[in-house]
């Protein structure tokens, strides 16, 4: 339960921050239609089998059709450690509903890959043997957008992933911040 406390506090560590460090106060476009690409970085605690922290790198590519709706592909790359390092690699096709200029819901519903190894010493070189599972991931949570200029925002957003992989089921809340670039 404390690991859970400290999860959350660190969400809206991240989401309070960007706030006033980043934000330019004279941008305010009313939005911005196209072609939109984001990376950044993520950490989460998964709280039902693992019961760790983890973290990674995210990326986003997708298309804003109008003032409330895009659509978009998040996928990146997450390493937690139970009982061997465990990569994970999601590819979630997902819809993004903004409710104003700045705040917005997403839900995506995609494929994820886990990949387990450990690390054996032989003969002083360090050999690996592993396994990969397929699986399903539903993600849903939201974010706010803190315009830079009329193409850049950072968007730093708090969400909770369900993965079903390798017969079991993880619930991860996670906090993310992306650096978006509009075309």
């Amino acid at each position: 339960m404390k690991k859970i406390v400290y999860a959350f506090w660190l969400s809206v560590f991240v989401i309070a921050c960007p706030s006033p460090l980043f934000a330019a106060s004279n941008v305010s476009p009313e939005y911005k239609n196209g072609v939109f690409i984001s990376g950044g970085g993520l950490i989460g605690f998964e709280a039902n089998k693992i019961k760790a922290f983890g973290g990674g790198l995210s990326a986003e590519v997708g298309y804003r059709f109008n003032e409330r709706f895009s659509g978009l592909i998040q996928t990146g790359i997450v390493y937690t450690r139970d009982n061997a390092d465990l990569l994970f690699f999601p590819i979630v096709p997902t819809a993004r509903l903004h409710l104003d200029n700045n705040i917005f819901g997403y839900l995506g519903i995609g494929y994820v890959a886990m990949h387990a190894s450990k690390g054996h010493k032989f003969s002083g070189a360090l050999a690996e043997t592993g396994k990969t599972w397929n699986g399903f991931d539903l993600s849903f949570g939201g974010g706010y957008e803190f315009w830079m200029s009329e193409n850049w925002s950072i968007i730093p957003q708090i969400g909770f992933d369900y993965t079903r992989i390798a017969s079991s089921n993880l619930f991860t809340p996670d906090a993310m911040v992306n650096f978006t670039l509009y075309f």
